[in-house]
């Protein structure tokens, strides 16, 4: 008989996924290279055209803010009376006026504003700037081809990108200036403004704009001058594009290859040009990414398929098994995975059915165990003496100490009577502190009797007397504390019980010897026994390992006991349980 091949889950695994996993890697190559061409001849181009329509809308939207500004002087009786030479004032009570109302437009309306000049018909000047300006008054500028075509034209706007008007010197280099011609109505002019603009406006508008690392906006007036520049990059190109074509241009500068672009605004009749370098096109991937991502995605897809198939094929046979394994939790022993594959997970059947049989073996073993057990508990507890047979007993002995007049046989009966009851008696699930420390008090009554020179204290809350708690979880301590608390040596032996109520939330009690205490390495042997719930009988005593037991088991693990101790000092077992009022 032909023995079937073996193949391992990793196997199948890898003869699955490495197929489909060239498969997408080969899609993704084929693809990218495909968009990258298409990629590389719009992607730049379209962000270049749009840049710059952006910054043409933003560049048009500030200057016609500064044009609203050379209307102000109609808004203006006094300025306009002036320039109309009808104010009847005096020369220089009309430059007083002038310096007035010029102050105020500079220093109210623009920051921006760097000087405001009024070239009045007649030859006269008014100004005011922001720098040390001298106005030369000999000039005659009324003749000038400048002061003709603000004055004479019906263009309402001029933007001066060089104006180097005679009669004003040492005017700021790094402005441009917005002029207009002041009349009323199809009067001629009555004079020519002219105000100052810096460049702060233009740099704030192009200074944050990104097309590239290698690249460079550029602002050009209607000569197609140079007015300013993002950077220092490509000053030299913009000369050798041709402005008659508004197309994407590629130029060629200092043996680079530059592709640019420009728009011209309808304020000005400037214009605003970008030029990048075409080997930041190269680095332009965002398309090129985005279609790997695609691709990237339906692969991954077509793994994913893969995967629910093959795991499909691997989880059938575990889903068997699984049924099977809660069945048996349930104690049907008498099932087994017949369909035995011939891979790892046959392996894990195969040792499921050994596993099986010897669970059935061993919980036959444990039921045979436990009723030998039961058989020798119920034979035991024939020989038991009954409760009220003892008790009777001890009422006998106390009612002849009584008789004879021994106090002390009254008293240690009479306790241990009481004692006897309240740990054999059958208690509901919680109890009373107030009824575990008269517990406490039987058996130190007790106690005393028997050692004389034990001497106990108690300073309990009443509130915490009257909480509810498991019972027989005190005594076992005061137990412990005055079986290994004291050495033979201690003459008066002292134990101070204390309770009181932590924040409404936990009981605390603490039981405090004087005896001669626990050394450091075994008092924390013991603490973490009890943090970890690991309890040693032969470090924490049978006592105190019940109590801690039964209190983790009600309350949980978070409540218990606890102790501190330092040598020649004593010992004080702290005991935390939840408020239950």
């Amino acid at each position: 008989m032909n023995q079937k091949k073996r193949y391992t889950i990793k196997n199948k695994m890898i003869m699955t996924f490495i197929p489909l996993t060239v498969f997408a890697l080969l899609i993704i190559s084929l693809s990218s290279f495909f968009l990258y061409s298409n990629s590389l001849q719009n992607s730049y181009e379209r962000l270049v055209k749009e840049t710059l329509v952006q910054v043409n809308f933003h560049l048009d939207t500030y200057l016609n803010d500064i044009v609203r500004l050379t209307h102000s002087p109609y808004y203006n009786d006094n300025i306009m009376k002036v320039l109309e030479n009808n104010s009847n004032l005096s020369p220089l009570d009309e430059s007083t006026l002038m310096d007035k109302e010029l102050y105020t437009i500079l220093t109210t309306l623009r920051e921006d504003i760097q000087g405001v000049y009024f070239y009045r018909n007649d030859g006269t000047i008014f100004s005011k700037s922001r720098y040390r300006i001298t106005m030369d008054p000999t000039t005659n500028y009324i003749e000038s081809d400048w002061f003709k075509n603000i004055t004479q034209t019906k263009k309402e706007k001029f933007f001066i990108n060089e104006l180097n008007m005679s009669g004003v010197n040492n005017r700021p280099s790094r402005a441009f200036s917005v002029a207009r011609g002041i009349n009323l109505y199809d009067q001629p002019s009555l004079a020519a403004l002219v105000i100052d603009i810096n460049y702060t406006g233009l740099e704030n508008i192009i200074k944050d704009v990104d097309i590239g690392d290698q690249s460079n906006i550029l602002i050009l007036d209607q000569n197609n001058n140079l007015i300013m520049s993002q950077n220092k990059q490509f000053l030299s190109a913009f000369n050798k594009i041709d402005f008659d074509i508004p197309r994407v241009q590629e130029i060629n500068s200092n043996n680079e290859i530059l592709i640019s672009n420009f728009v011209e605004s309808n304020t000005s009749d400037w214009k605003i040009v970008g030029i990048v370098s075409r080997k930041e096109v190269f680095m332009d991937l965002n398309e090129i990414q985005r279609l790997i991502l695609i691709i990237a995605g339906i692969t991954i897809l077509l793994i994913a398929g893969a995967c629910i198939v093959v795991s499909y094929r691997i989880t059938k046979p575990l889903s068997s098994l699984n049924r099977l394994m809660k069945e048996v939790k349930k104690g049907n022993y008498n099932i087994a995975m017949k369909e035995i594959r011939n891979d790892e997970i046959g392996d894990l059947a195969r040792t499921f059915n050994d596993m099986k049989s010897n669970i059935n073996q061993l919980v036959h073993q444990v039921l045979e165990e436990k009723f030998k057990q039961k058989e020798a508990e119920l034979k035991n507890l024939k020989y038991q003496i009954r409760p009220h047979f003892l008790y009777n007993t001890l009422e006998s002995i106390r009612s002849l100490a009584e008789i004879k007049g021994n106090l002390n046989i009254v008293e240690m009966s009479s306790s241990l009577g009481a004692f006897l009851r309240y740990s054999i008696k059958e208690h509901n699930n919680f109890v009373s502190f107030s009824d575990e420390i008269n517990q406490v008090k039987n058996y130190v009554n007790i106690q005393q009797l028997r050692f004389g020179s034990l001497g106990v204290q108690y300073n309990l809350d009443p509130k915490a007397l009257k909480c509810k708690t498991i019972p027989l979880i005190l005594q076992p301590i005061v137990e412990n504390a005055i079986q290994h608390g004291f050495k033979e040596n201690i003459h008066v032996r002292k134990i101070i019980i204390e309770g009181r109520v932590h924040n409404n939330e936990t009981i605390i009690i603490t039981v405090k010897d004087n005896g001669f205490g626990i050394e450091n390495e075994k008092l924390e042997q013991i603490n973490n026994a009890l943090r970890e719930n690991n309890h040693d009988a032969n470090q924490l005593g049978i006592g105190l390992k019940n109590v801690d037991s039964r209190i983790k088991m009600t309350f949980g693990e978070k409540f218990g006991l606890q102790l501190e101790s330092k040598v020649q000092e004593g010992t004080t077992i702290i005991l935390i349980v939840p408020y239950v009022s």
